[in-house]
């Protein structure tokens, strides 16, 4: 799934272990950000960073939709951790899409889809 927001943010999301490791380690640079909801299975989420800030907003949007794409998604609140994709590694042996990760910082967010959110998207 490719979103766009208002601003010209583009947003990956993988919705399953084969999208999940086009998106991260086919779609991302090493320097755009990467989400994924803590200790569940879920989406793989990229913000392209394309040389600038990612805005607030859109990171919170994003991790959103990392929650809403998730086995929490039926919660209030959802931990979403979030890394640049560099630190982000596949684990030798394991399935498609199954990862290991550092230095990230995690967001707490409510779950919503790309639908409840067009005050950001295009």
């Amino acid at each position: 799934l490719r979103l766009v927001t208002r601003d010209g943010s583009v947003i990956w999301v993988g919705r399953n272990s084969r999208q999940n490791e086009i998106v991260t380690f086919g779609k991302a640079n090493s320097e755009d950000l990467w989400l994924h909801v803590r200790g569940v299975p879920g989406a793989h989420v990229v913000i392209k960073m394309d040389g600038g800030a990612i805005p607030d907003k859109v990171i919170h949007m994003a991790a959103s939709l990392a929650a809403h794409y998730s086995a929490l998604r039926g919660e209030a609140k959802v931990p979403v951790d979030v890394t640049r994709v560099k630190y982000v590694r596949k684990i030798k042996g394991a399935a498609q899409g199954m990862v290991t990760y550092r230095n990230e910082s995690t967001l707490t967010v409510e779950p919503s889809d790309e639908k409840s959110l067009p005050e950001i998207l295009t």
